[in-house]
């Protein structure tokens, strides 16, 4: 297709502030791929703060990470080993606001404290469920 002066495509310049800037100097310096569960932290935490809540968001890596730091922080997670399934679903989103809206549940307790009692609960009960 022919771009003439009579069509118009809108675009925008590049933003990028000063404090991205900081940010992508800090992961890069301190060995982000090694260190991105912290990143992925500290935004989980700001954004929750940001929007008003105690928690906001997580990924499916950053819970089995969770687990294993409360059983044992120094066992290597091997993420990627096995090949994705075909059709294999990349994102999921949970979303209890509907639950709450019609029923007024809400979780009492915080997913890292839920994690952490069900490690203990497995700990003392694991041998009946092997």
């Amino acid at each position: 297709m022919q771009v003439t002066a009579s069509k118009t495509i809108l675009t925008a310049g590049p933003s990028i502030t000063q404090k991205e800037i900081d940010h992508v100097l800090a992961a890069v310096s301190n060995g982000w791929n090694e260190n991105w569960a912290g990143y992925i932290k500290a935004f989980e935490k700001a954004f929750a703060d940001y929007i008003g809540v105690k928690y906001a968001m997580t990924t499916v890596r950053s819970i089995v990470e969770r687990i294993r730091d409360h059983i044992d922080s120094g066992v290597s997670l091997r993420f990627g080993e096995v090949p994705y399934r075909p059709g294999q679903v990349m994102h999921l989103e949970a979303d209890i606001s509907r639950l709450r809206e019609a029923t007024g549940w809400s979780p009492r307790i915080g997913l890292d404290e839920g994690l952490r009692r069900t490690v203990g609960w497995y700990r003392r009960n694991g041998e009946h469920y092997a």
